[in-house]
């Protein structure tokens, strides 16, 4: 059902757009995207950029290329800074025998001073749907541990630190 419509999506090259739209306080838009010009995924993304986009104008104001498949793009409560997904390209054998399983990081970029941050890294496995508690203090995400362990995680900037806070597959 559902499998075949996504595998069939995939291969016609209707991928879905962004995996993310996120808005900041002052409006801009970020998305992450490949970096074909037509913004459409041809199979799976074989790199992500994120675009930062003025909705006033339609213009893209800045597109983030640093690292080979950026994702999940999000901005923080107060829109100062840009929370994404850094990992390797995704080939679809690896989307259909389940074996997810690569070096990624979650970073953070500052958009007053263009710092990047590492927040977590891992070698094995994925990160997946990163998102901002409402006071920015933490983050919540899944994390896979590439041996077939989904887990719901959340990092404490303060702290930072990294807390398991349910297995969920």
């Amino acid at each position: 059902g559902c499998f075949l419509l996504l595998v069939a999506s995939v291969l016609s090259g209707c991928w879905p757009m962004p995996n993310r739209i996120s808005v900041s306080p002052d409006g801009l838009i970020a998305l992450t995207m490949p970096d074909e010009t037509d913004g459409l995924y041809r199979g799976l993304p074989v790199s992500g950029h994120i675009w930062l986009i003025n909705p006033a104008t339609g213009r893209t104001q800045f597109v983030f290329t640093e690292g080979e498949n950026l994702s999940w793009a999000m901005f923080s409560p107060d829109g100062q800074e840009l929370l994404y997904v850094e990992g390797p390209s995704m080939e679809l054998s690896q989307l259909l025998a389940e074996t997810l399983s690569y070096r990624w990081r979650l970073m953070l970029f500052n958009r007053q001073n263009s710092v990047q941050t590492e927040l977590v890294s891992g070698d094995r496995g994925f990160i997946w749907a990163p998102t901002f508690s409402p006071d920015g203090r933490k983050i919540a995400y899944y994390r896979s541990d590439g041996e077939n362990h989904l887990g719901l995680y959340v990092f404490d900037r303060n702290t930072q630190e990294e807390r398991l806070l349910k297995l969920v597959q």
